[in-house]
């Protein structure tokens, strides 16, 4: 009968639903809006007639009805503007973390100068009797200061760092010692200062900002050897330059940026090379072995940073606790 009456004023589906579900609560809640008198004496003169009544009672339950609906749609509406109401908290703001920091690598091309001391021995011997004690020998001890530049490529991989490395400087080493032995001959052994330079590979272990390495290759020096003799006819070549092999090994240290700074020691083994004196066409040879000891101090530049740390963004960070 309920939803007869509705579809007598043209609510839709929803509304009837609705009303069909709150009717009972709203028949409870809200008082009638018309008592009918209890059946009895004067129940006559104001019932009125059965369709009548129906009718009656048909609008009243659609009043409270109607009332139901518009007090769910009101609490619905409400509950909506609450909603709209609510703002979240505000988000806090943490700066961004600083930029990282480049990831030093050994791997690289560098340049350095350096400087330090060498400590040098040319012991000269006649190979044949020239007319003094035979077989004698003459030892000259020098030493001097040294400087130069490096050049060199370093190839990292884990803990283990593989390089070639050139040297080239002065060596001054120049010096001369009188031979005791030579008897009439007067004779003085010389050495003469001279550029020297190295051509080596090198294998390091690093650890940290340190790299301790050792190496070894070929080494040139255009010093020369000579005897010379007070004897009036009697002429004198020098030795040439020496050619021969160089090792040792250092400590590198990173100073920060692309710098770096080294200790070297390094020992030149030069081998021998004859100078001689020439009298009536007679050549007296005179084996010169030169070895030389170095110890220097080095400041090297890389040029590149090696890998460097991932990229990560520069602007604000938001972030909820």
């Amino acid at each position: 009968m309920l939803s007869r009456h509705c579809r007598c004023v043209g609510l839709p589906v929803w509304v009837r639903t609705l009303v069909w579900v709150s009717t009972p609560f709203v028949v409870w809640v809200v008082p009638p809006v018309v008592q009918f008198p209890r059946v009895g004496s004067d129940a006559r003169q104001i019932q009125p007639s059965g369709v009548v009544a129906r009718l009656l009672k048909g609008g009243l339950v659609m009043k409270r009805s109607i009332f139901a609906v518009v007090a769910v749609i009101v609490l619905s509406a409400t509950r909506v503007f609450a909603a709209d109401l609510w703002t979240p908290p505000p988000v806090p703001y943490k700066a961004p973390p600083p930029p990282p920091a480049p990831a030093w690598n050994w791997t690289g091309f560098y340049l350095g100068l350096d400087v330090g001391a060498a400590w040098a021995t040319d012991t000269v011997s006649p190979l044949i009797a020239d007319g003094g004690t035979f077989p004698r020998s003459n030892k000259i001890s020098t030493s001097g200061p040294l400087g130069g530049a490096t050049i060199g490529f370093n190839y990292q991989l884990s803990s283990f760092v593989f390089g070639i490395e050139g040297d080239i400087g002065a060596l001054a080493l120049a010096s001369s010692l009188a031979d005791p032995g030579s008897g009439a001959l007067v004779e003085t052994d010389s050495i003469n200062n001279g550029w020297y330079g190295d051509a080596t590979g090198r294998l390091g272990f690093a650890w940290g900002p340190a790299l301790l390495y050792g190496k070894g290759g070929w080494a040139y020096f255009a010093g020369q050897g000579s005897t010379s003799t007070t004897v009036a006819g009697i002429t004198a070549s020098q030795t040439g330059a020496f050619t021969g092999w160089t090792y040792g090994g250092g400590l590198e240290y990173r100073l920060g940026g692309p710098w770096s700074a080294k200790v070297e020691y390094l020992h030149f083994a030069f081998g021998t090379k004859d100078a001689s004196l020439i009298d009536a066409g007679t050549v007296f040879p005179y084996a010169n072995a030169l070895s030389v000891d170095t110890v220097k101090f080095g400041l090297n530049y890389k040029f590149g940073l090696g890998p460097v740390a991932p990229y990560m963004p520069s602007g604000p960070i938001f972030t909820r606790d």
